[in-house]
């Protein structure tokens, strides 16, 4: 784990490095996404949510957190050729560490927005008990999904192409800035069987409106969907281990 955590600092330094405010900008970026659509889907669209800042919050950033989690985490082993070939550096340390940087942006982000919305809103002492148990099966879900594409992304160098409209797509087609009850129920399957919004869930689900049955229910069919992505990024590991050192 040292490993990981030199690596997690010589990214974020290599990121702020010759910025005029450095980490200040990373985490500025989510704050100014979330306040530009709670602005425009409360006050111009007018969506019939009651609390939308609060609902948007528990949505928004976990998904800036996975889209940029994949953004970065893709290339990170193609990147990172000549370090892991000079230094022996095991292939999932790189992802990780890129995971573990994204993840601190994240949660820095996250309390800047949750402390002055205690002012606000009424939040429910159990939901925030329970927010870290959530946050965590996020990181767990979002890194297991980060290691099988870029292992991908070693054999088939169009995957980060991929993702990234794929990334385009689904932020439309994921109930993040906007409820669940307003797809047509005739295609609300297509949401429940969306791995993004089954790790997002949870975590909005600690902050708006808690009730634990909502919470269980929406954790525990996160849980599946993480528990599928380490199986499949694991067998697509084992599958392919012999021959990465040979593509990379």
């Amino acid at each position: 784990m040292n490993v990981v955590w030199e690596l997690t600092a010589a990214r974020m330094k290599a990121r702020y490095r010759r910025t005029l405010a450095g980490f200040f900008w990373v985490v500025l970026s989510p704050m100014i996404t979330f306040g530009a659509q709670a602005l425009i889907f409360s006050k111009v669209l007018k969506l019939d949510v009651s609390n939308y800042g609060l609902y948007l919050l528990g949505g928004i950033l976990p998904w800036i957190f996975i889209s940029n989690s994949i953004e970065m985490g893709i290339p990170s082993l193609v990147g990172s050729r000549d370090l892991m070939m000079a230094y022996r550096i095991r292939p999932w340390v790189l992802v990780f560490s890129s995971i573990i940087d994204n993840f601190i942006n994240f949660l820095a982000g996250l309390v800047l927005l949750l402390v002055p919305a205690f002012f606000f809103y009424d939040f429910s002492p159990l939901g925030l008990m329970l927010l870290p148990l959530a946050l965590l099966q996020l990181m767990v879900g979002v890194t297991a999904l980060v290691w099988l594409l870029s292992v991908l992304n070693v054999f088939f160098r169009d995957t980060r192409f991929v993702a990234h409209f794929g990334l385009s797509v689904l932020f439309f087609l994921t109930p993040v800035f906007y409820p669940r009850e307003l797809i047509p129920s005739a295609y609300q399957w297509l949401v429940d069987i969306n791995p993004f919004f089954s790790l997002i869930e949870p975590v909005r689900a600690c902050l708006y409106q808690f009730r634990f049955d909502s919470f269980a229910f929406t954790f525990l069919k996160g849980l599946f969907f993480t528990v599928g992505l380490i199986a499949i990024s694991s067998l697509n590991w084992k599958r392919s281990q012999n021959e990465f050192y040979f593509n990379i």
